[in-house]
This record gives structure tokens, C-alpha cells and sequence, in this order.
């Protein structure tokens, strides 16, 4: 018997940062469906692998990754989840959280990176300004946002009451 055995997860959308945290519920033993995951590159498609169709009323926690704008354009904001399962956990997981005056800006991996201060340990010291930064190999901002969001996730399935946890991507990098 694995350790999340009976843990009903849905993971709305494509975005990496949510699929990895489904990945890792899904390898702990929980049931995970998808609704909208992409399956377009090679990593997409080994996050995804094993991943039924899912639907938001049946689960006990719920990954959603986007900001404030684009989880309301997709239905998938805090409301209207709440309102589809009243019982579930929700983890929303964005660049720079749900609320802030950044919580709608873009962001990329290596933006990521930049702006939580990481990338000065990666680098070190940059003595010429001109020249323009490269991208660390992987998608790091993806992998550690994901992997708070399912810790954070864990945690939050063993409180009495439904949580929110809102899993800003910038924060878990720094």
C-alpha cells in the first residue's frame, strides 16, 4: 500500500510547475486525473504518463497553476472551484502568487530565477552588464514550485477545514 493510497487529485491545465506536483502525488500513490495537462515535449509527456481524465467535484485536492487573470479566464479561479467541490483542498500555484502587485505579471523560468535571487548563487558575480543571461538547464522554477505546491498540499489534506494554499513560484526558488 503506498502513502497517499485513496488521496483523490485533480491537476487542471498545462502548466509544468502543476504537473509536477501531480507527478508526485501520483508516484506517493494517490489517484490523479487531469483536465486540459499537455503531453507536447518529452517532459510533459513523463509528468503526465499514468494520469487519468479527472474531474474537480470527485477530488480531495485540487492544482491549479496560473495567475489571478488567468485562472479566472480558464473557470479555475478560487471561487469557482470552491463552489464545483466545497470539500477539496485547493492549491494555486503562480510566478508571483494570487495577490500582490506582481500576482499578474509574466514570467518565465529564467525570470524565475532572476528574481528570486538564485541566480546570483548560480552565476556569481556578473562583472559585465551588457552581457545578456543565459538559462540554467531545466526548468528549475517548474520543479521547485511544483514540489512546494505538493508539500504544501500534503500538509494542507490533514486540516480539518478546506484550505487555500496559494504556492507563489518566486518564493520557493528564494
Amino acid at each position: 500500500m503506498s502513502v497517499l493510497t485513496g488521496l483523490r487529485v485533480v491537476q487542471l491545465g498545462d502548466g509544468l510547475a502543476a504537473a509536477v506536483c501531480g507527478r508526485l502525488f501520483a508516484d506517493a500513490g494517490a489517484s490523479v486525473g487531469t483536465i486540459g495537462a499537455a503531453s507536447g515535449t518529452p517532459l510533459e509527456t513523463y509528468l503526465n504518463h499514468g494520469k487519468g481524465p479527472g474531474t474537480i467535484a470527485g477530488a480531495d485536492l485540487i492544482v491549479a497553476e496560473g495567475g489571478p487573470a488567468a485562472l479566472r479566464a480558464r473557470g479555475y479561479h478560487e471561487a469557482a472551484l470552491r463552489q464545483a467541490n466545497p470539500n477539496a483542498v485547493i492549491v494555486l500555484i503562480s510566478p508571483y502568487g494570487q495577490v500582490g502587485p506582481q500576482a499578474d505579471a509574466p514570467a518565465t523560468d529564467l525570470t524565475m530565477i532572476c528574481a528570486s535571487g538564485i541566480a546570483r548563487l548560480l552565476t556569481g558575480q556578473v562583472d559585465d552588464l551588457g552581457e545578456p543571461p543565459i538559462r540554467p538547464v531545466g526548468h528549475q522554477s517548474a520543479f521547485l514550485g511544483g514540489l512546494a505546491a505538493a508539500c504544501a498540499g500534503m500538509q494542507a489534506v490533514q486540516a480539518p477545514a478546506p484550505a487555500v494554499v496559494d504556492v507563489s513560484i518566486q518564493d520557493a526558488l528564494s
